[in-house]
């Protein structure tokens, strides 16, 4: 059964040939029970691990990751779904980088860019100096005021 997102068989390329599916933006939402000092560990268990994954922040409980290829979302599935905290909802929704580009971004009454798909090289480059701990340098700079898309 074909399953949007998979690694599909397409015509006219030879048999055997495979054709990648398309990248796409996973957006990954949850709330997460913090009422208790337990519950609050178990929330922050849980963010620290779609950290690992990859995924950086976008607001308070929506994190985001760009996957060039759509069929990797099925990687990323059993640890976000296996360690959601008892009583926790989290909902994964997959964007194309189309229909990504088209969203819009406002901080206050300024609207901002939208962040396009990172270079792969990108990925691997750490901000030079102490960034701040647990913040993503993108977040780190926003902090310091040195967001260039902020005027």
């Amino acid at each position: 059964m074909y399953v949007e997102g998979d690694v599909v068989d397409i015509l006219p390329y030879p048999p055997g040939h495979r054709q990648v599916a398309d990248p796409v933006w996973l957006l990954l939402m949850f709330d997460l029970p913090v009422l208790t000092k337990k519950y609050r560990r178990q929330a922050t268990q849980y963010r620290k691990l779609i950290l690992d994954l990859g995924l950086r922040q976008v607001q308070l409980s929506v994190y985001s990751k760009y996957l060039v290829d759509a069929s990797g979302v099925r990687s990323l599935l059993p640890p976000i779904r296996d360690l959601v905290p008892p009583q926790g909802d989290v909902r994964m929704l997959k964007l194309t980088d189309e229909r990504w580009a088209s969203t819009y971004r406002y901080f206050g009454a300024n609207q901002l860019p939208i962040e396009s798909k990172p270079e792969q090289l990108g990925l691997f480059i750490r901000p030079p100096g102490n960034v701040g701990k647990g913040l993503r340098c993108s977040e780190t700079r926003l902090l310091r005021g040195q967001d260039p898309a902020i005027k």
